[in-house]
């Protein structure tokens, strides 16, 4: 029986660059408009208004 291995010089692609840009900027606007949701909004989906601004301030790219 023989074992698969990942060549040493083809490493595994980083989850990073699996996901696209596009993705990537569809969270980015997610996050801005969870920034502008109502309080009551928030209390609804169970966040804080501080738990929405950390969220909203992530960098696009932390997915």
């Amino acid at each position: 029986m023989t074992t698969l291995t990942r060549n040493a010089t083809c490493p595994a692609p980083s989850r990073h660059r699996q996901i696209s840009l596009t993705a990537r900027l569809a969270v980015l606007r997610e996050r801005r408009r969870l920034a502008r949701l109502s309080d009551e909004a928030l209390r609804d989906i169970g966040l804080s208004r501080r738990e929405a601004l950390r969220e909203a301030r992530r960098p696009f790219w932390d997915i």
